[in-house]
């Protein structure tokens, strides 16, 4: 019964998707324009509209971001056509959880380097909330399994 809680809780797909969740719920329509990529480079955004860029017909653009992020470019500005992406990995202690693109609509590689700070806090966040959903979903292991080890009706 344990290994089925482990399998339940360390699949990273679920952590990615928990972790987009979060991140897309927390934002508003004015807000960034966020857009989360999970691992096997599933794009999830709430901006379907301001990060056209992204999702039309420049799909290996995303592509080419993570590889460059894969390759160890964290954090990442690049300019694209009506502004620049941020970007960069999310990861907990244990588990990828995919990637976070930052669409700075109007920026120049000039602008969005005097703002970085701001980017960097909206990072260091998505860092934190990736952390907290893995450990939010160990303790959920850990209960489940205390719960299975001591149940009545399991146990002879």
């Amino acid at each position: 019964m344990e290994n089925l809680y482990k399998d339940l809780f360390d699949v990273s797909g679920l952590l990615a998707e928990q972790v987009g969740r979060y991140l897309l719920e927390m934002v508003g329509p004015e807000g960034p324009a966020l857009v989360v990529v999970t691992p096997n480079r599933r794009v999830q955004t709430r901006h379907p509209g301001r990060v056209g860029v992204l999702l039309s017909e420049n799909e290996r653009l995303v592509g080419d971001l993570c590889a460059r992020l894969d390759d160890g470019e964290d954090p990442l500005v690049v300019k694209v056509e009506g502004g620049c992406i941020a970007a960069c990995q999310l990861a907990s202690e244990r588990a990828h959880c995919g990637y976070l693109l930052i669409f700075l609509e109007g920026y120049t590689l000039e602008t969005a380097g005097a703002n970085m700070r701001l980017v960097e806090l909206i990072v260091a966040q998505a860092g934190l909330i990736c952390e907290l959903v893995e450990k939010n979903n160990h303790l959920h292991q850990l209960k489940l399994v205390h719960l299975s080890r001591t149940s009545q009706i399991l146990c002879p």
